[in-house]
């Protein structure tokens, strides 16, 4: 390339599943009370992604993340 030649790449990286985070999958797998588990359902809950990267020699860069989240809402 010359110099102030430029050159767009894009990648798009995808991983779809169709799982959920449980009652009884929090229960089981990491062994807290069901007294524990109801707890952490009852309010808000924080959940949060740690990316870590680096990049050489470009002007621009971006990184997207999107997450879909389901309840399993009990009355």
């Amino acid at each position: 390339m010359k110099d102030g030649d430029r050159q767009r790449i894009r990648e798009t990286l995808v991983r779809a599943g169709n799982t959920g985070l449980t009652r009884r999958q929090i229960h089981r797998k990491l062994r807290l009370s069901p007294a524990v588990v109801d707890a952490m359902f009852a309010g808000p809950m924080t959940i949060r992604l740690n990316v870590v990267g680096s990049a050489r020699y470009l002007t621009d860069a971006s990184i997207t993340g999107n997450m879909r989240l389901f309840g399993d809402l009990q009355t």
